[in-house]
């Protein structure tokens, strides 16, 4: 069976993209750079999340959208 472990610097990441999407919710832009530069050893996976969201902001604004309900 494949248990993934969680590894601290996994749950690092985690936090810090947990803190940067409760800045954005409550209405702060943190800078992504200033992130990076803040957290080098996370710095890989922070660029990755990033292209992430910026892909999925793309895909929003050309009329993507989740689906809702049963399908």
């Amino acid at each position: 069976m494949g248990h993934k472990t969680v590894t601290a610097d996994a749950r690092r990441v985690d936090q810090i993209i947990s803190d940067f999407l409760r800045g954005l919710q409550s209405g702060r832009v943190p800078d992504e750079q200033e992130l990076i530069r803040s957290y080098p050893e996370c710095a890989d996976e922070l660029r990755e999340f990033f292209a992430e969201l910026r892909r999925f902001e793309v895909w929003e604004n050309e009329g993507g959208a989740l689906p809702t309900g049963p399908q």
